[in-house]
C-alpha cells in the first residue's frame, strides 16, 4: 500500500491481522496505564478516557457489524 502526501509517496509495509491485533492491543493497554497514572494531570486523564471510550464503542461497533453480516 502506498500513501501519498503532497509531494512524495510513502510505502507503508502490510502488517498480518495477528500483528495487527497485537499492536491495537498494545496501544489499549498503553492508553489505560496512563489514564490511571495520570492522577497528577486531571485533564490528560480526560483526555485519555476519552479515547479510551472512543475506542470501545468502535470495537462494540464492528462486532455488532461483523454478527450482523455473517
Amino acid at each position: 500500500m502506498w500513501v501519498c502526501t503532497t509531494r512524495l509517496a510513502v510505502p507503508i509495509p502490510e502488517l498480518s491481522i495477528a500483528k495487527r491485533s497485537r499492536t491495537v492491543d498494545c496501544v489499549k493497554v498503553l492508553l489505560d496505564v496512563a489514564k490511571e497514572s495520570s492522577d497528577w494531570f486531571p485533564p490528560l486523564k480526560a483526555a485519555l478516557g476519552g479515547v479510551n471510550a472512543l475506542i470501545k464503542h468502535y470495537e462494540v461497533l464492528v462486532d455488532r457489524f461483523a454478527v450482523s453480516h455473517n
